[in-house]
């Protein structure tokens, strides 16, 4: 298990800990999906 802080600033704890720490990540149903693009 993981914890991740969403867009809003709340944080949530999901499955998986495949992303690095200050990477942005997809997440569906309380997983970790992949790595998100840097859009800025």
């Amino acid at each position: 298990m993981a914890q991740a802080e969403l867009r809003d600033g709340s944080v949530i704890t999901v499955k998986g800990e495949s992303v690095g720490v200050d990477q942005k990540a997809f997440i569906q149903d309380e997983e970790i999906k992949g790595t998100a693009p840097s859009l800025a």
